[in-house]
């Protein structure tokens, strides 16, 4: 009996990850043109979840900066608080969502922005002992690639988390 290969892509991988850009462009053209509810974000988180899972690392991080923070606005966090979703977005850009690891962003600030958010966002939900690890990581890049005000952003960062677990007075 001959074996009939089913499946149109060389494997199922390739196929998910094909499946998962085909809602990133899906849901980013659901997305409205000025966001301004968590409602209203809703296509776009999933754009970013889809792709990263389409290993569109970099095109999803523009969705999330860009659409998303609305730049130096911060909309998602600083207008809209919602802290607990921005760790989840933030979560998408990691290997199996693992902060211990580097970001799969291929540029360096790109990296340090988000494990910043990262760290930010375990300090304002209420982990701030998981929070430091990301900060001390961002700001150590920001530190080889002469980033200094990406440093001192970090570095205010880590003293507010300081301050709040006692650690400065």
């Amino acid at each position: 009996m001959k074996k009939v290969n089913l499946c149109l892509c060389e494997n199922r991988d390739e196929m998910t990850k094909a499946g998962h850009e085909n809602f990133y462009k899906h849901f980013g053209k659901l997305a409205p043109k000025e966001p301004k509810t968590l409602k209203d974000l809703r296509p776009l988180f999933e754009q970013v979840c889809h792709g990263c899972k389409a290993g569109l690392y970099n095109e999803a991080y523009e969705v999330y900066w860009e659409k998303i923070h609305k730049k130096e606005e911060h909309l998602i966090v600083y207008n809209l608080s919602a802290w607990e979703t921005n760790l989840s977005l933030v979560k998408n850009f990691f290997p199996k969502a693992d902060l211990s690891q580097m970001p799969l962003v291929s540029k360096k600030s790109d990296q340090s922005f988000l494990l910043n958010e990262a760290g930010l966002a375990l300090l304002y939900t209420g982990r701030p002992k998981e929070a430091e690890y990301p900060f001390l990581t961002g700001i150590k890049m920001d530190i080889d690639v002469e980033n200094w005000s990406g440093a001192s952003i970090g570095y205010q960062n880590l003293t507010v988390l300081q301050f709040r677990t006692g650690e400065i007075e």
